[in-house]
């Protein structure tokens, strides 16, 4: 088994505003096929924003089959970056779909911004 990650391009992925209280973007996420083989170790998040982020895998009817919620407490900030790490063991669905729907929802009061202002980064670690 060999670990692998795999990450989303900021200027590509959950770019939008993301409203608070809530709000979810979601995106097929890069890399990431809905095979069966393998599982997700590690969630991090880069971010500008210091907020409250649930990372979710959905199944092909948007349902959450695994997510994982950081606190604002969670972040290490460097240089004005945030950087949110978290050990999962979520094993990658098996679905009738090419790639895994992978959310980011801001559970804050407060807005992510759209834009390079509010840019994040999602990497998982895949082992396979």
């Amino acid at each position: 088994m060999r670990n692998y990650p795999l990450n989303s391009t900021p200027a590509t992925h959950y770019t939008t505003a993301i409203a608070a209280n809530g709000g979810t973007e979601t995106e097929t996420f890069p890399g990431l096929r809905a095979d069966g083989l393998g599982s997700i170790k590690t969630v991090r998040i880069k971010s500008k924003e210091n907020l409250e982020w649930q990372v979710e895998i959905l199944n092909d009817d948007s349902e959450i089959l695994y997510a994982h919620r950081f606190a604002t407490t969670d972040a290490t900030t460097i240089g004005g970056i945030r950087y949110y790490t978290a050990s999962v063991d979520w094993l990658i669905p098996s679905l009738g779909i090419a790639g895994v729907i992978v959310g980011i929802r801001n559970m804050s009061g407060t807005a992510k911004t759209a834009g390079t202002n509010g840019a994040l980064t999602l990497t998982l670690i895949i082992e396979k």
